[in-house]
């Protein structure tokens, strides 16, 4: 099961869980886990259209961005951590 990190706001959604672990064999059926796993709060978040990740939250796998790997179809391995940031903006 690949660990994933929450950052920021997101662990409001999440009862204070800051890492969760979760079944799952790439980034898209990660986030769509963790949806049914702490509910459509936090699923609105980490789900965009087609499964994809969300507008407002950046994905890393092992440190590096998902949108440069494969997107929500890079796998998972048990080994893998996963982090969630929200994005963020301001003047």
């Amino acid at each position: 099961m690949p660990k994933v990190v929450f950052y920021g706001h997101l662990t409001r959604f999440t009862g204070g869980d800051r890492e969760a672990h979760v079944e799952a064999r790439d980034v898209r059926e990660t986030l769509q886990s963790l949806s049914s796993k702490y509910g459509e709060q936090l699923g609105s978040k980490l789900l965009g259209l087609n499964g994809n990740p969300g507008e407002f939250v950046r994905v890393f796998l092992n440190n590096k961005d998902v949108r440069l790997l494969g997107g929500a179809d890079t796998l998972v391995s048990t080994t893998d951590t996963l982090i969630i940031v929200p994005a963020l903006a301001g003047g």
